[in-house]
């Protein structure tokens, strides 16, 4: 054992003298989170309505009691705080200004500014409303019947009823033009047949409105209760982003669903009038450590809108010679029927 000589002990208290304050600039300093953060510095929304202002503070004070204080855990365990959505419900902000019989007038400015909010608490967070309000509650609103409207939107409002979008299918994307999800006609009704991808919402139990190709060759809508017997949905892991929402790989095998259950108005390509929508791609991507060359034939041969999908701008980036993998989550689409 080696002991240090007096002269050196010396030398060292004198550089280091014993009881001398711990040097505090090598410490971590306690960082605030969760402190509430101005979206709006260019005071672009300073004369907003009280309306409108009213929507935003209520989403604001959301956020600050509700979501920043547990939104981490839920990230990271990649579990979907339902109790949020709910309070989402009570607190009147799942509508994304679409006006419900019975509920205050929402403006598109006050769905936007409450958005802006829920996304600067947690994008998880901001995009259940793009899907429960923005998606299925305006697939109901605008292309729904009366009857269809008077059951499932005070319901999907207060989240008393979850709901799903399904548009997305493994091979094609948000695309309704390659859509090959297939609605038979049958006695009372129509058979579904398909797959659905990266759906939220579609594997917590609700409604999901499934778009399928009729014997028409159009695209329609129709509203599907998750415990549909041939309706099965896996919740997808392994996500890199919006972690704390769930999103569902859907198989739809013989489902039946009642002719009252179908949208009267018809959602249909983008060359034809009716529901019109604009599309956003989903793009999975490799597993976590893939390596780009994996993606190339993926990229080349997934076809959209009637073409490969490395023609698209967006898909360029895949085909470049970049070392690393390629993996998003899917974008929402904005849709309205005319």
């Amino acid at each position: 054992m080696t002991t240090m000589s007096n002269s050196a002990s010396e030398e060292l208290d004198a550089i280091f003298p014993v009881g001398a304050a711990f040097p505090a600039g090598t410490m971590e300093p306690e960082y605030v989170l969760n402190e509430s953060l101005d979206p709006d510095p260019a005071s672009v929304f300073k004369d907003v309505s009280r309306e409108d202002r009213a929507y935003w503070d209520r989403a604001r004070t959301f956020v600050q009691d509700d979501v920043l204080p547990v939104i981490a855990g839920y990230w990271e365990r990649a579990e979907y705080p339902l109790h949020l959505v709910k309070r989402l419900g009570e607190l009147d902000l799942l509508r994304d200004g679409i006006n419900v019989d019975g509920f205050p007038a929402m403006s598109k400015t006050a769905a936007g500014l409450v958005t802006m909010e829920l996304s600067r608490g947690d994008g998880s967070i901001g995009t259940v409303v793009a899907v429960q309000g923005g998606l299925a509650l305006r697939s109901v609103a605008e292309c729904g019947s009366p009857e269809q409207q008077d059951r499932w939107l005070p319901a999907l409002s207060r989240a008393e009823e979850y709901g799903a979008f399904a548009l997305t299918e493994p091979a094609h994307g948000s695309d309704s033009v390659g859509l090959e999800t297939t609605a038979t006609a049958v006695d009372g009704g129509y058979v579904l047949n398909g797959e659905k991808k990266w759906i939220g919402n579609g594997s917590i139990g609700g409604l999901t409105v499934v778009w399928a190709r009729g014997d028409d060759g159009q695209v329609h809508g129709y509203l599907v209760p998750q415990d549909s017997p041939g309706y099965s949905a896996t919740t997808i892991e392994g996500k890199l982003s919006l972690r704390a929402i769930w999103q569902a790989h859907i198989r739809l095998e013989d489902v039946f669903v009642p002719a009252e259950n179908a949208l009267p108005v018809p959602g249909v390509s983008r060359t034809q009038p009716g529901c019109s929508w604009r599309p956003g791609w989903e793009w999975p991507g490799p597993p976590s450590g893939t390596p780009l060359p994996v993606t190339k034939p993926r990229c080349s041969t997934r076809p959209n809108a009637g073409s490969s999908a490395a023609h698209w701008p967006l898909r360029r980036l895949c085909r470049s010679d970049l070392p690393g993998c390629i993996r998003s989550s899917p974008p929402c689409s904005s849709w309205s029927c005319r």
